[in-house]
Protein backbone atom coordinates (compact mmCIF):
# COMPACT_ATOMS: atom_id res chain seq x y z
CA UNK A 1 0.00 0.00 0.00
CA UNK A 2 1.22 3.43 -1.14
CA UNK A 3 0.50 6.72 0.71
CA UNK A 4 1.67 10.25 1.55
CA UNK A 5 1.77 9.61 4.93
CA UNK A 6 1.61 6.97 7.48
CA UNK A 7 -1.72 7.94 9.37
CA UNK A 8 -3.32 7.84 5.74
CA UNK A 9 -1.97 4.28 5.18
CA UNK A 10 -2.61 2.98 8.33
CA UNK A 11 -6.17 4.42 7.57
CA UNK A 12 -6.84 2.37 4.44
CA UNK A 13 -4.98 -0.86 6.13
CA UNK A 14 -7.07 -1.17 8.45
CA UNK A 15 -10.52 -1.09 5.75
CA UNK A 16 -8.82 -4.31 4.14
CA UNK A 17 -7.98 -8.02 5.34
CA UNK A 18 -4.59 -8.59 6.64
CA UNK A 19 -1.91 -6.84 4.53
CA UNK A 20 1.89 -8.05 5.10
CA UNK A 21 3.21 -4.68 4.86
CA UNK A 22 3.24 -1.44 3.56
CA UNK A 23 5.29 1.49 1.74
CA UNK A 24 4.93 4.76 2.30
CA UNK A 25 6.26 7.07 -0.77
CA UNK A 26 5.73 10.69 -1.57
CA UNK A 27 6.58 10.63 -5.66
CA UNK A 28 6.46 14.32 -6.31
CA UNK A 29 9.90 14.58 -6.29
CA UNK A 30 12.57 12.66 -8.81
CA UNK A 31 14.72 11.48 -5.24
CA UNK A 32 12.19 9.81 -3.99
CA UNK A 33 10.52 8.33 -7.46
CA UNK A 34 14.28 6.91 -8.50
CA UNK A 35 14.38 5.14 -4.74
CA UNK A 36 10.66 3.74 -5.93
CA UNK A 37 11.98 2.25 -8.78
CA UNK A 38 15.01 0.66 -7.21
CA UNK A 39 12.76 -0.52 -4.39
CA UNK A 40 10.30 -2.11 -6.89
CA UNK A 41 13.34 -3.69 -9.04
CA UNK A 42 15.34 -5.17 -6.10
CA UNK A 43 12.47 -6.46 -4.56
CA UNK A 44 10.66 -8.18 -7.57
CA UNK A 45 7.37 -5.87 -6.85
CA UNK A 46 5.21 -6.77 -10.09
CA UNK A 47 1.68 -5.68 -8.56
CA UNK A 48 1.19 -1.87 -8.39
CA UNK A 49 -2.43 -1.10 -6.97
CA UNK A 50 -2.84 2.85 -6.94
CA UNK A 51 -5.95 4.00 -5.01
CA UNK A 52 -5.30 7.18 -4.44
CA UNK A 53 -8.23 9.72 -4.68
CA UNK A 54 -9.53 13.04 -3.26
CA UNK A 55 -12.81 14.33 -3.93
CA UNK A 56 -14.36 17.82 -3.14
CA UNK A 57 -18.64 17.98 -3.16
CA UNK A 58 -18.28 21.67 -4.21
CA UNK A 59 -20.55 22.56 -7.58
CA UNK A 60 -18.60 24.93 -9.75
CA UNK A 61 -19.83 27.79 -8.36
CA UNK A 62 -18.37 27.19 -4.77
CA UNK A 63 -15.37 25.05 -5.66
CA UNK A 64 -12.26 27.04 -5.22
CA UNK A 65 -8.82 26.79 -7.18
CA UNK A 66 -7.07 25.39 -4.50
CA UNK A 67 -9.60 22.55 -3.87
CA UNK A 68 -9.75 21.57 -7.69
CA UNK A 69 -5.71 21.80 -7.41
CA UNK A 70 -6.04 19.48 -4.54
CA UNK A 71 -7.68 16.70 -6.34
CA UNK A 72 -5.81 17.62 -9.66
CA UNK A 73 -2.96 16.78 -7.71
CA UNK A 74 -4.48 13.82 -5.94
CA UNK A 75 -6.30 11.80 -8.60
CA UNK A 76 -4.16 13.10 -11.41
CA UNK A 77 -0.73 13.33 -10.57
CA UNK A 78 0.48 10.79 -8.07
CA UNK A 79 -1.34 8.42 -10.12
CA UNK A 80 0.85 9.81 -12.97
CA UNK A 81 4.02 9.71 -10.92
CA UNK A 82 2.95 5.93 -9.64
CA UNK A 83 2.67 4.90 -13.70
CA UNK A 84 5.74 6.45 -14.77
CA UNK A 85 7.92 5.54 -12.38
CA UNK A 86 6.44 2.00 -12.41
CA UNK A 87 7.22 1.01 -15.73
CA UNK A 88 10.83 0.90 -16.18
CA UNK A 89 11.54 -2.00 -12.97
CA UNK A 90 8.19 -3.95 -14.49
CA UNK A 91 9.53 -4.02 -17.59
CA UNK A 92 13.12 -5.10 -16.06
CA UNK A 93 11.31 -7.89 -14.24
CA UNK A 94 9.52 -9.06 -17.67
CA UNK A 95 6.32 -8.32 -16.87
CA UNK A 96 3.72 -6.65 -14.02
CA UNK A 97 0.51 -4.57 -13.74
CA UNK A 98 -0.23 -1.79 -12.48
CA UNK A 99 -3.59 -1.10 -11.35
CA UNK A 100 -5.12 2.22 -10.83
CA UNK A 101 -8.29 3.05 -8.77
CA UNK A 102 -10.79 5.65 -10.95
CA UNK A 103 -14.80 6.28 -9.93
CA UNK A 104 -17.94 5.32 -11.96
CA UNK A 105 -18.20 9.27 -12.04
CA UNK A 106 -15.67 9.42 -15.29
CA UNK A 107 -18.57 7.83 -17.15
CA UNK A 108 -21.60 8.91 -15.14
CA UNK A 109 -20.68 12.63 -13.69
CA UNK A 110 -22.58 13.38 -10.60
CA UNK A 111 -24.28 16.93 -9.75
CA UNK A 112 -22.25 19.19 -7.31
CA UNK A 113 -19.04 16.92 -7.87
CA UNK A 114 -17.90 18.88 -11.41
CA UNK A 115 -14.01 18.68 -9.97
CA UNK A 116 -14.14 15.18 -8.82
CA UNK A 117 -15.17 13.90 -12.03
CA UNK A 118 -13.22 15.81 -14.56
CA UNK A 119 -10.24 14.74 -12.50
CA UNK A 120 -11.35 11.17 -12.44
CA UNK A 121 -12.23 11.68 -16.28
CA UNK A 122 -8.59 12.62 -16.91
CA UNK A 123 -6.83 9.71 -15.09
CA UNK A 124 -9.46 6.92 -17.36
CA UNK A 125 -7.84 8.88 -20.03
CA UNK A 126 -4.19 8.82 -18.33
CA UNK A 127 -4.91 4.52 -18.42
CA UNK A 128 -6.20 4.32 -21.78
CA UNK A 129 -3.26 6.45 -23.31
CA UNK A 130 -1.00 4.75 -20.94
CA UNK A 131 -1.99 0.83 -22.59
CA UNK A 132 -1.64 2.46 -26.30
CA UNK A 133 2.15 3.47 -25.33
CA UNK A 134 2.64 0.03 -23.77
CA UNK A 135 2.98 -1.63 -27.25
CA UNK A 136 5.76 -0.02 -27.62
CA UNK A 137 8.60 -2.29 -26.15
CA UNK A 138 5.92 -2.53 -23.11
CA UNK A 139 4.10 -5.89 -24.41
CA UNK A 140 4.41 -7.97 -20.46
CA UNK A 141 2.86 -5.04 -18.49
CA UNK A 142 -0.75 -4.50 -17.91
CA UNK A 143 -2.51 -1.38 -17.00
CA UNK A 144 -6.09 -1.78 -15.46
CA UNK A 145 -8.86 0.35 -14.50
CA UNK A 146 -10.86 -0.38 -11.62
CA UNK A 147 -14.22 2.20 -11.70
CA UNK A 148 -16.12 2.68 -8.40
CA UNK A 149 -18.86 3.66 -6.66
CA UNK A 150 -19.00 4.96 -3.14
CA UNK A 151 -17.15 2.36 -1.54
CA UNK A 152 -19.05 2.65 1.66
CA UNK A 153 -21.88 1.93 -0.45
CA UNK A 154 -20.80 -1.59 -2.28
CA UNK A 155 -18.50 -2.92 0.16
CA UNK A 156 -14.78 -3.57 0.93
CA UNK A 157 -15.83 -7.20 -0.57
CA UNK A 158 -16.87 -5.95 -3.93
CA UNK A 159 -13.59 -4.09 -4.98
CA UNK A 160 -11.26 -7.22 -3.65
CA UNK A 161 -13.23 -9.40 -5.98
CA UNK A 162 -12.79 -7.06 -8.68
CA UNK A 163 -8.29 -6.90 -8.02
CA UNK A 164 -8.46 -10.48 -7.52
CA UNK A 165 -9.67 -10.84 -10.64
CA UNK A 166 -7.90 -8.33 -12.68
CA UNK A 167 -4.57 -10.03 -10.62
CA UNK A 168 -5.29 -13.31 -12.65
CA UNK A 169 -5.09 -12.49 -16.41
CA UNK A 170 -1.87 -13.10 -18.01
CA UNK A 171 0.77 -9.94 -18.56
CA UNK A 172 -0.38 -8.10 -21.67
CA UNK A 173 -4.10 -7.78 -21.25
CA UNK A 174 -5.39 -4.73 -19.74
CA UNK A 175 -8.94 -4.37 -18.71
CA UNK A 176 -11.09 -2.27 -17.01
CA UNK A 177 -14.14 -3.57 -14.13
CA UNK A 178 -16.72 -1.21 -12.91
CA UNK A 179 -18.23 -1.57 -9.48
CA UNK A 180 -21.35 0.10 -8.39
Amino acid sequence: MFGRSDEKVNELCSRFPSIKGSLVWDLRDEAPAARYQQYLAENGIRAIISTVGLGVGNPIPFLTQGELQGMIGANLMSPFMILKYSLLPLKQLKGGEIIMFGSITSFQPEQGACGYTATKMALRGLVESTRRELRMGFQSLSVHGVYTANVTKIGIASILDAVSFLLRLPYGVHADVIVG
